[in-house]
Order: structure tokens, then C-alpha cells, then sequence
């Protein structure tokens, strides 16, 4: 898995974060592990002041969630008002406009969870074979309209051999009791 903060390097620990009452967790690799080390605030005698004042307007941004969003000059998605740091807690969309709205954060994630930006799963023999069928009938029309009719003969042959789109088994409707 990338990192959340750079989406360069591997990721290689976790950082618990307490948000409104919620542990988030976020995987980063070492660098950014360090820096966010060095960004953490040193409680000392000269310090206190300043966390004490960082402390207060944290506690007020957590009474209006929606205020970080909007200091930030961040706008929520149009479709379900989802905001992203509200994303970012639950680590769920909420509706399939947030795929676009929040696109240039989710496209990394994305990519590093399945290997790739396009879908390379299993898919099914008969939309393999629809599928197939579909291509040979358009090229078929389109070679016909051509009038490349070697071509066509070709394509027709292709067609007939590859035969109809298979049926799903009778079993598998009825849920397997024979």
C-alpha cells in the first residue's frame, strides 16, 4: 500500500489520529512518519500557551465540523453534501457523485488497492462470449457495408463457429436443487 500523505513510497506504519472521538488511521511510509513527528507539538513550559490556544480553536472546530471545510475553501460534494474531511473519517463515499467530486484524492488510493486503474477481474463466460459476439456482428455490418465481402465471408465464419450466446445452466436458476 502508498503512502496517504506523499502516494510515493510504501507505506510501513500507521498513525492513530483521535478526530471528534474517532481513531483514524492513516498508513504512511517512514519520511513522512518523521515529518509528521516533527510537525507534533512539543509541550514545554515556553509552548503551553500556544497548545493551549491550539487546543481551544480545535474544541470550536469540532463543535461545527463543516467549518474546517469551509475555512479551508473546500466545498462539499453537489450530489449528497458529503464534505472531505467527513470522507476522510468514515473512509466512505456517500454516493456514487463522490467518486468525481473527491477524484483527485480517491484516483491514488484507488490505483494502489487493485494493482491498476482498470478493472482486471474475473469476468463471466457468457459476457466473455456476448461480448465477443457483439464485435464480430459490428464488424460483420460494417465489412458488408464496405462491400469487403472476403472480409464478411471471414467474419461470418468466425461467427458461426463461435455459435450462440450459452444459456446459464438450469441448476444454477434454481439455486443448484436438482
Amino acid at each position: 500500500m502508498k503512502c496517504e500523505i506523499c502516494h510515493q513510497a510504501e507505506a510501513v506504519t500507521v498513525i492513530h489520529e483521535t478526530v471528534d472521538g474517532e481513531v483514524c488511521e492513516r498508513f504512511v511510509c517512514e519520511a513522512c512518519a518523521r515529518r509528521e513527528d516533527d510537525d507534533s507539538p512539543d509541550v514545554s513550559d515556553a509552548s503551553s500557551m500556544m497548545v493551549e490556544i491550539l487546543l481551544d480553536a480545535a474544541l470550536a472546530l469540532a463543535d461545527d465540523p463543516d467549518r474546517v471545510s469551509r475555512i479551508a475553501g473546500e466545498k462539499p460534494c453537489p450530489a449528497c453534501g458529503m464534505t472531505r474531511q467527513e470522507y476522510r473519517k468514515r473512509s466512505r463515499l456517500g454516493c456514487a457523485g463522490c467518486y468525481d467530486h473527491f477524484e483527485r484524492e480517491l484516483q491514488p488510493v484507488l490505483r494502489d488497492m487493485h494493482c491498476g486503474e482498470r478493472h482486471a477481474g474475473k469476468v463471466p463466460e457468457r459476457a466473455r462470449h456476448a461480448t465477443m459476439r457483439q464485435r464480430l456482428e459490428a464488424a460483420l455490418a460494417e465489412a458488408v457495408g464496405q462491400q469487403q465481402f472476403e472480409q464478411a465471408a471471414r467474419l461470418r465464419d468466425q461467427l458461426n463457429e463461435l455459435g450462440p450466446v450459452p444459456e446459464k445452466p438450469v441448476d444454477a436458476v434454481r439455486g443448484g436443487d436438482a
